[in-house]
């Protein structure tokens, strides 16, 4: 088929090319005849260079091809890096099928219809020829434009769409001068205090907890009252300017480093007021820059309980909670952030205030907009204030910890724990890897040659505990724990969970990258998983020390290594990719609690479908029509 294929055009091209060929031999024929041969002359191209009409034909046509070439790759390129740019999918379309018309069109037809428009202008305005050199010139601009826009515009599309905004530094330097003006603005309006325009300052809000490449912004507000944060907002819609929040900087997918130099960060961090504290009603009110613990110990005060309590609470903000929905160690039980917000008010990308849920236990007035705002990653709106849901604390608990020889017991021993309908407040787990390194820093005396252990704590009433302390134990000894240790008091109880707290810390000393990773699998296969991750970390010789939220399936492996040494990455980065694999496979989740961002945005459509990243788009483009709030954040926009 493909010989015949091949022969086919081969006799096409012969006929099509035949009578050119025919014309270039007798060119240097010594007669004029174009049938007969006669002998081989130069005679017709040197008659050809002494006709001056000729010569002046050829220069034009070589100025002509010139001016046309480069004055329609200038304007194409500038076109096609335009339509790039458009955000509206209608009017790319549309000026894309406007530039390819004189491509469909005969070339006799747009020739003819450029003539007849050059006589008709003439005419207008009372020339006296309106055919000449300028408008054949325009008539070949013409037809070479959309050939320019056709052959730069997908190579736009392939280029790393945050290349042009990394600027060097000198660049950067110029792009921030000619925006003295609006940072004037901010500063009348924040106070010289709360905007940071300095190269210091900027590099400082160019990363987070993330392995990313930072993005150094163009300036970083801080707004202290909810006034400003909607001034602020609405300001950078006006401008055009894309807006990344941050609250303290802990995420750990990217989300909020900007998304290109030319990005204003917004921190959240001077909003940090616990507006009330209702123990009667059993809620919180708080801005968005209020520390996770803060609220925690305040709502102990009044003998109330706030359960999240993600590992970075000692400094991360609700806004940010609420932003990546966090977790934490008391998830199996309590669940996450999403279950104790019960109302927001936030600020679109407009700069329009937006409320949704109450200080009831009821709500069902309009849509559920707090719940959407809930791990939306600061891309659907800016939170200035919430409503939290408190509750009663435990009047006991009862922590121990429980000693394997090996992964593989730790992660059925949890399976059987759970199978008994039992919930601990924390079920907790560290591999080998991690008790040693924790051991080494703490000096707490954690079993070191333990595969594996668990930590636990179950709380209630006091005969609930009792209870179910008992069955833990039970459990726990059926599947194979050589030791159960039970904290005898408070300060026991403490070094426990100490030691699960260092685990991270501990873990990034080791070596100048960590990557922490969050797949998350249903608990009935928790057993496969801890497997999985052993396997992958064998396979690819890596370094990974695993702890995490064994109760909830909330695993963090924690890959140790050089991000400078090129090839130990591509192999962490291999691994990490069949780690999402598999706990995709197994009806997991690439993020139980740490967000997609930018880190984790290729593996979004593996675990949801490609209608569910159109839809997501489709809804960001409504409410932000400009594409300002975290743009590349999630499904991108």
């Amino acid at each position: 088929m493909k010989t015949s294929a091949k022969i086919y055009s081969g006799i096409v091209f012969a006929i099509l090319f035949a009578p050119i060929a025919v014309l270039l031999v007798f060119s240097f024929n010594e007669a004029k005849s174009l049938s007969v041969f006669s002998g081989f002359s130069l005679k017709w191209y040197r008659e050809l260079l002494k006709d001056r009409n000729t010569l002046e034909a050829l220069r034009n046509t070589l100025v002509l091809a010139a001016s046309a070439t480069a004055i329609s790759t200038v304007m194409g390129t500038a076109a096609a890096v335009g339509i790039n740019k458009l955000r509206s999918r209608g009017i790319r379309a549309v000026l894309n099928t406007v530039t390819d018309i004189p491509m469909t069109n005969p070339d006799i037809i747009t020739g003819i219809s450029l003539m007849l428009m050059f006589v008709f202008i003439g005419r207008i305005f009372g020339a006296a020829t309106s055919l000449s050199f300028w408008t054949m010139l325009i008539a070949h601009v013409t037809f070479c434009l959309p050939y320019v826009i056709l052959q730069i515009l997908p190579k736009l599309r392939q280029m790393d769409k945050s290349l042009p905004e990394r600027q060097t530094d000198t660049f950067s330097g110029e792009l921030f001068m000619a925006s003295q003006a609006l940072i004037k603005d901010f500063e009348t309006f924040l106070g010289k205090e709360n905007v940071f325009s300095s190269e210091a300052d900027r590099q400082t809000y160019a990363y987070d907890a993330a392995v990313l490449t930072p993005v150094i912004p163009s300036f970083v507000l801080r707004p202290t009252s909810a006034e400003q944060l909607g001034w602020c907002v609405k300001k950078l819609y006006d401008e055009g300017i894309p807006m990344t929040v941050r609250g303290a900087g802990t995420n750990l997918s990217g989300g909020t480093i900007p998304d290109k130099t030319e990005t204003a960060v917004i921190l959240t961090n001077g909003l940090n007021r616990i507006i009330e504290v209702n123990d009667q009603d059993l809620y919180a009110v708080v801005e968005p820059g209020v520390v996770t613990a803060d609220l925690a110990a305040a709502a102990l005060q009044k003998n109330l309980f706030y359960p999240p309590d993600p590992g970075s609470m000692a400094v991360s903000t609700i806004g940010g909670n609420i932003a990546e929905n966090a977790g934490g160690l008391r998830g199996l039980k309590y669940g996450v952030t999403k279950d104790y917000v019960m109302g927001v008010e936030f600020y679109d990308a407009t700069g329009a205030l937006v409320k949704s849920g109450s200080r009831t236990v009821k709500c069902v007035t309009g849509y559920n907009l707090a719940g959407m705002l809930i791990q939306s990653e600061g891309t659907l709106g800016i939170i200035t204030q919430a409503v939290m849901k408190l509750v009663p604390p435990p009047k006991a608990s009862k922590a121990c910890m429980a000693v394997f020889k090996d992964i593989q017991g730790a992660a059925e021993a949890v399976a059987g724990i759970i199978a008994e309908h039992i919930l601990p407040c924390t079920l907790e787990f560290l591999d080998n890897n991690t008790i040693i390194r924790v051991d080494d820093f703490t000096h707490i005396g954690l079993p070191r040659d333990a595969g594996a252990i668990l930590l636990i704590e179950v709380d209630g009433h006091p005969a609930q505990v009792a209870d179910d302390g008992a069955a833990v134990e039970r459990v726990l000894r059926e599947h194979g724990a050589v030791d159960v240790h039970i904290a005898g008091d408070q300060e026991e109880r403490n070094k426990l969970w100490e030691a699960r707290r260092q685990a991270l810390p501990v873990l990034a000393r080791v070596k100048p990258t960590t990557v922490l990773e969050d797949a998350t699998v249903p608990r009935s296969k928790i057993p496969a998983m801890m497997k999985a991750i052993k396997e992958i970390e064998l396979k690819y010789r890596v370094d990974v020390g695993t702890f995490g939220h064994a109760g909830d399936g909330n695993l963090h492996p924690t890959f140790l290594c050089d991000i400078r040494d090129k090839e130990e990455f591509h192999r962490v980065e291999m691994a990490i990719d069949e780690m999402f694999d598999t706990a995709i496979s197994l009806q997991g989740t690439l993020s139980g609690e740490h967000g997609i961002g930018t880190a984790k945005a290729k593996w979004m459509e593996k675990e949801t479908s490609r209608g569910t990243i159109l839809y997501s788009q489709r809804l960001r483009r409504a409410l932000d029509p400009k594409g300002l709030l975290n743009p590349t954040k999630l499904v991108g926009i």
